[in-house]
């Protein structure tokens, strides 16, 4: 998008930390306190999106996409341009030196603080600095907010909670507490980017909520499928602004949508395919692997309806289970009745002799 923008959620904001080094879906568990399920929602999510990247398989870590994003969150809200000065050349006059310095930092520092600095009353640097033609707090590359509330119409404390929210908040060096406010400014390119989203959306301009209502997407699905080719514009009706993508962005996500739609898509098992393929399989049961074999089914979602049904009371884990001898789940009305048979796995490529000492 235009406006830069970060990750905001808690839990995401400590599953990218997690994985500022390698890790696996374990380490995530072990560090954020998540769920299986949810460790893998938040991961499959991200990698989605270009925040992680796998450096192997079932390793993750990390992007610069991902550190970029972390960023707002721990940038500070403030900035203050007063670290950034030399010590003014000594001498009590205007010397070249000494009039060169204070074109160089009366801009963010101000006639009382170079006055200090110089060794000169506050009012002879003022009066030089206005036959220069110096004003405090007009730094290169800054604006005012002042400024910018009165070029755009927009109300002055929306923008200055803003700029604060979003990191850009600066001040020059030496005002004081109560100064503060009338002097904050903002980068110029955040400008930029507040101005564009002023400007009325372009012909040429694809609302992402009609293309939504379109191909029948939801919101968040279609703003990852947009990426950062979406920006925001304002309705010439008014209002907040809304994300637009351009033509070709628009064509770029119809056709693949229209690939996506001729592919055949899994079938959707569900708890109630689950519970039905548990409860057709009788006191033996079904295990784990089996269920994901015989419907089609992920082992994700597996995991998921097992552990929904179990909680509801619906089956039960009659037997606990190993690599080769994995979970059995059956229905509740057989509970009591003797353990089903065990299950024997073969792991491809796995050594026999490694089979039977984990079988052991």
């Amino acid at each position: 998008m235009t406006r830069r923008r970060g990750v905001y959620g808690v839990t995401t904001s400590r599953v990218l930390t997690a994985l500022r080094r390698p890790g696996r879906l374990a380490d995530v568990r072990a560090e954020v306190g998540l769920r299986e399920e949810e460790a893998h929602a938040h991961i499959k999510h991200l990698h989605e999106r270009g925040l992680l990247i796998r450096v192997a398989r079932g390793v993750y870590q990390i992007s610069a996409a991902g550190e970029q994003a972390l960023s707002p969150r721990t940038a500070p809200g403030v900035r203050f341009l007063s670290k950034a000065f030399r010590t003014p050349p000594a001498g009590p006059d205007w010397t070249p030196e000494r009039t060169r310095w204070l074109e160089l930092n009366y801009e963010r520092l101000g006639h009382r603080r170079c006055a200090e600095l110089l060794g000169k009353e506050a009012a002879t640097v003022h009066a030089r600095a206005v036959k220069l033609g110096l004003s405090f707090g007009q730094v290169p590359g800054h604006i005012l907010i002042t400024e910018l509330s009165d070029m755009l119409e927009r109300d002055y404390g929306a923008l200055y909670g803003c700029a604060e929210r979003a990191g850009v908040l600066t001040f020059p060096g030496s005002v004081a507490q109560q100064e503060r406010r009338p002097k904050a400014m903002v980068p110029e390119w955040w400008a930029d980017e507040l101005a564009s989203e002023a400007q009325p959306p372009t012909p040429d301009d694809v609302a992402l909520a009609s293309l939504c209502a379109e191909l029948g997407l939801s919101r968040s699905h279609a703003s990852r499928l947009a990426s950062a080719d979406a920006y925001l514009r304002t309705p010439v009706s008014g209002g907040q602004a809304r994300l637009y993508v351009s033509d070709d962005t628009a064509g770029r996500i119809r056709e693949r949508c229209r690939l996506k739609a001729q592919i055949p898509s899994a079938p959707v098992v569900g708890q109630a395919g689950v519970l039905s393929a548990i409860e057709a399989a009788g006191p033996e049961g079904l295990s784990g692997r089996e269920l994901y074999e015989f419907l089609a089914c992920s082992r994700a979602a597996t995991r998921l309806y097992t552990r929904l049904l179990s909680e509801a009371g619906a089956v039960e884990r009659c037997r606990a289970g190993s690599t080769l001898d994995p979970y059995v789940y059956r229905a509740i009305r057989h509970q009591g009745q003797p353990p089903p048979q065990q299950r024997r796995v073969v792991i491809p490529g796995r050594p026999k002799k490694a089979l039977a000492q984990a079988a052991d």
